[in-house]
C-alpha cells in the first residue's frame, strides 16, 4: 500500500519551488488578462506579468483583502470583477462563513474543484484513512463548501462515506455505534460535545471503533491539553487539519509525527508577515497570506487571512519536503483582544482552562460595556470543586502566561451553550449604535 497520496509531496525542496515559480506565472499571466480586479490592482502598482521572475518577486504584488472582495462583489453582482473565467464555466458555488462581515460568493470550474476534492483526499490519507474505512463527518453543508469537499475527497480514497453534517447529535451516536465508524472529523469542540451527549445516553465513547479523527475549522487540536482529552475520551489519535474558504478546503494536515501540519506547497504559497505586512524570517509568528496557485475561476493572490501562525519550511522526518504550520492556528486577528496594551487570543485562555481538570473546557470571553480594559472569563466549573480554590489558581496562570489578570465566573456544569458548527469563544455584550 502506497505511504503518500501524490509524487508532490516528497520532490526536492528545489523542485518544489520551481513548480510553484512556474505555477505562479501561469497564474499571474491569466488573472492580468482575464480578472478586471488583478489587472486593475498590477497596472496601479505599475507591474506586468514579465515583472514576476521568481518566487522572490511576489512580495511586489500588493496585499489582496476581504474588505476588497466584498466590495467588489457589491459593485458588480453577483461575483465581483475578480472571476476570471466566464459565468458559463463555473459549476459550483459557495460562500465564506460571514463571521466578520458580509459573506463572499466563490464560484468553482468542475476542473477547480476536482483539484480540490483531490487535496482533500490527501488530507485525509495522511492521517490514515483507506479504502477498508468507515468515515464519518460532521462539517456543515449548507452553502460552505466544506462538507462537500470532504466528502468527495474521502469517497475518492474509496472509503465508505457516512455525510452525517450537523445537526443531529443523537442520531449521530447511533451510526458510529451501527456502521462501527473508524475514522471521524469535526470541529473539535463539536466532538467532546458529541462524547458527552453519547456519555449521558450511557456510551462509553472510548469503546467506539473510532480509531482516527481529523478536527479542524476552529482551535482545539493544535492545542496540547485539548488535543490529550480528544485523544483520551475517544482513545484513538487526533490530528489538526487546516482550511481557509477563501482559499479553497484543504490547506494542510499533520501528518503521524504530529510536529506541525504539513501544507500543500504544490497548491498555494504561504508568506508569513509582520503588523506593517513585512515578511517575517522562517519559524517566526505572523499573520498568514496565502496565494492560490490552483483555481483558475476565483484565484487570489497574497491574500491576507487573518490568521496568525508559524510556517517553518525545516524538514520533517515523515519524508515530506512542504513546510509546515507550527502550532496550529494562534489566533485570528479579528478576534484578538487587547488589554491593555497586551494581545489576547481565545486560543491562550483555551490552553490554559485545558489544564484544569475542576473545569469541562468551555468558556467565553466576556466583552461588556465600558470594561475593555478588564479581561473577564466565563467558565464551566465540574461539581465538586470549591470556587474559591479553583478562581485563585486559575487567574494566577492567566496572569502569569498571558499577562494580564482575569476576572474569573464560574458557571454550572452543563449549562453552556453547545454548538454543532463552529463555537464562538467571545461574548461581546457590548450596545452597538444602530
Amino acid at each position: 500500500m502506497k505511504e503518500f497520496w501524490s509524487r508532490e509531496e516528497t520532490i526536492p525542496r528545489n523542485k518544489l519551488e520551481k513548480l510553484q515559480e512556474k505555477k505562479l506565472k501561469a497564474q499571474i499571466k491569466h488573472l492580468y488578462n482575464n480578472s478586471p480586479f488583478y489587472r486593475r490592482k498590477f497596472k496601479k502598482a505599475g507591474l506586468k506579468p514579465r515583472d514576476i521572475r521568481n518566487l522572490g518577486d511576489l512580495r511586489k504584488i500588493p496585499f489582496t483583502t476581504k474588505e476588497e472582495l466584498r466590495e467588489s462583489q457589491a459593485r458588480n453582482p453577483p461575483f465581483g470583477d475578480f472571476l476570471a473565467v466566464s459565468p458559463g464555466e463555473c459549476t459550483r458555488v459557495y460562500t465564506s462563513s460571514g463571521t466578520s462581515g458580509k459573506y463572499v460568493w466563490h464560484a468553482f470550474t468542475e476542473e477547480d474543484w476536482k483539484k480540490w476534492v483531490d487535496l482533500s483526499a490527501r488530507q485525509y490519507y495522511t492521517i490514515g484513512v483507506r479504502k477498508d474505512d468507515i468515515f464519518a463527518h460532521f462539517f456543515n453543508f449548507n452553502y460552505i463548501k466544506t462538507g462537500h469537499v470532504v466528502s468527495e475527497g474521502v469517497a475518492k480514497i474509496g472509503a465508505l462515506v457516512v455525510s452525517a453534517g450537523t445537526g443531529g447529535t443523537l442520531r449521530h451516536i447511533e451510526t458510529l455505534k451501527d456502521l462501527g465508524v473508524t475514522a471521524i472529523a469535526s470541529t473539535p469542540t463539536y466532538a467532546l460535545y458529541l462524547a458527552q451527549r453519547a456519555e449521558e445516553r450511557g456510551v462509553n465513547p472510548g469503546e467506539l471503533p473510532v480509531e482516527k479523527g481529523l478536527f479542524g475549522g476552529e482551535p482545539g487540536t493544535e492545542i496540547p491539553e485539548y488535543r490529550k482529552r480528544l485523544e483520551s475520551v475517544f482513545g484513538i489519535r487526533a490530528y489538526d487539519g487546516w482550511g481557509i474558504t477563501d482559499i479553497g478546503i484543504p490547506v494542510a494536515v499533520e501528518c503521524g509525527e504530529q510536529c506541525g501540519a504539513h501544507v500543500f506547497e504544490d497548491a498555494v504559497i504561504v508568506e508569513v508577515v509582520d503588523e506593517d505586512g513585512e515578511r517575517v524570517s522562517d519559524g517566526e509568528k505572523g499573520e498568514i497570506v496565502y496565494t492560490d496557485l490552483t483555481n483558475r475561476a476565483m484565484p487570489l493572490l497574497r491574500f491576507r487571512s487573518r490568521d496568525v501562525g508559524i510556517f517553518t519550511t525545516e524538514e520533517c522526518s515523515c519524508g515530506r519536503t512542504s513546510g509546515r504550520f507550527l502550532s496550529g492556528i494562534i489566533g485570528r486577528l479579528d478576534d484578538m483582544i487587547k488589554i491593555r496594551g497586551v494581545q489576547v487570543f481565545p486560543s491562550q485562555i483555551m490552553d490554559i482552562i485545558g489544564k484544569f481538570r475542576e473545569l469541562t473546557g468551555d468558556f467565553r470571553i466576556v466583552l461588556a460595556e465600558e470594561v475593555m480594559d478588564r479581561l473577564i472569563i466565563k467558565a464551566e466549573l465540574k461539581r465538586g470543586y470549591d470556587e474559591d480554590d479553583v478562581r485563585s489558581r486559575l487567574e494566577e496562570e492567566i496572569k502569569n502566561f498571558v499577562g494580564v489578570r482575569p476576572e474569573i465566573i464560574f458557571v454550572n456544569e452543563g449549562s453552556m451553550k453547545k454548538y454543532e458548527w463552529k463555537t464562538p469563544l467571545i461574548e461581546d455584550l457590548r450596545k452597538r449604535p444602530f
